[in-house]
C-alpha cells in the first residue's frame, strides 16, 4: 500500500510541480517537503489539508481515510483551462498571485454557485 509520502510525491510529479513550488504553496521549505515525501516525519492535519488542496485531491485520499481514495498513480485530470491559469500565475510574483486569488474568491462568492 502506498504511503502518504509516496502519494504526495507521485501527485506532485504528475502535476509537473517542483518541490520548491509545492513547498511554497503549503508554507514550508523544500527540505520539509522532502521529509514528508520520505515519510520521515508525521504530517500535521493542517499541512495535509494544504497538501491536498495544492495537489487537487481530498485529504482523505492522501491518508486513506475514505474507502475509495484517489489512487496516487492516477491523479485527477486537471482541465486545460486550469493548467493555463496555473502557467500564467507561475510567472507572477507572490503578491500578484495573492491578488488574483482574492479576486477569484470574490467571484466565487458573487456568482451564487
Amino acid at each position: 500500500m502506498p504511503t502518504i509520502g509516496s502519494k504526495i510525491k507521485k501527485l506532485r510529479l504528475a502535476l509537473g510541480m517542483s518541490a520548491d513550488d509545492l513547498a511554497a504553496r503549503i508554507g514550508k521549505n523544500r527540505a520539509t517537503l522532502y521529509r514528508y515525501e520520505a515519510d520521515q516525519v508525521e504530517i500535521p492535519l493542517s499541512v495535509i489539508e494544504a497538501l491536498a488542496d495544492a495537489l487537487h485531491v481530498t485529504p482523505a485520499s492522501l491518508t486513506d481515510w475514505e474507502t475509495d481514495p484517489v489512487p496516487a498513480d492516477e491523479p485527477q485530470k486537471i482541465p486545460e483551462s486550469v493548467s493555463q491559469i496555473y502557467e500564467e500565475l507561475s510567472l507572477l510574483p507572490e503578491e500578484r498571485r495573492q491578488e488574483v486569488l482574492r479576486y477569484i474568491r470574490f467571484l466565487s462568492k458573487t456568482s451564487g454557485t
